[in-house]
């Protein structure tokens, strides 16, 4: 035992919990400090993958249009059945691709909250109390 200790009991268990304290105190710090710079690296990375997401959707857009109007011309020159055949399921390729891509645009807008969801009335009523279903919180 301390000279402290021994002279004051008490006075010895306050300054080890005053210690005690002070390890605690700094190691909120720390983690407080760990998890901003966690959520900055999120914020970052987030931002990164919207920039991409942006920059290849337009990329991606682009081509899609090139595809659309070459698939026009074709139409027009072409007379066979074979091929007007071909050309039309080319169609259909590439309105499915544009589709994908509007609904990864849709999941984009939605994730940066650029784009809010609006519940139909049949989601209302699945997700209504009286369905056991639970309302999405604000």
């Amino acid at each position: 035992m301390s000279a402290v200790e021994d002279s004051n009991p008490w006075l010895a268990a306050d300054l080890r919990d005053a210690a005690s304290q002070n390890r605690l105190v700094a190691g909120l710090i720390k983690a407080v400090e760990s998890a901003d710079r966690a959520r900055e690296a999120a914020e970052r990375a987030n931002l990164a993958k919207s920039r991409l997401l942006t920059a290849a959707t337009d990329e991606l857009r682009q081509s899609l249009q090139s595809l659309s109007r070459l698939n026009g011309t074709l139409r027009r020159r072409v007379s066979k059945p074979d091929a007007a055949d071909a050309v039309r399921q080319q169609e259909e390729v590439i309105g499915a691709m544009s589709q994908l891509l509007n609904t990864v645009l849709d999941i984009s807008k939605l994730d940066s909250g650029a784009l809010r969801p609006e519940l139909t009335h049949r989601l209302r009523t699945l997700l209504s109390p009286e369905n056991g279903g639970r309302r999405p919180s604000s």
